[in-house]
């Protein structure tokens, strides 16, 4: 019976450990998506910066 708990304990762990590389390879490719829509954006904000520099210097 020791040896049948001891064998669930460790199909328990492997499948935590196989759950967390999952949940960590999750949140890599969140984070890296993130990161860029944040450049996108700061791409955006830089262009519209640009646009009104642009206008004032016309006038």
């Amino acid at each position: 019976m020791n040896a049948a708990k001891q064998s669930q304990i460790s199909d328990s762990l492997e499948v935590g450990d196989r759950m967390n590389r999952e949940v960590g390879t999750n949140d890599a490719e969140i984070n890296k998506e993130v990161g860029t829509n944040d450049a996108e954006i700061n791409k955006c904000e830089m262009n519209k910066k640009v646009s009104s520099i642009a206008d004032i210097l016309e006038v």
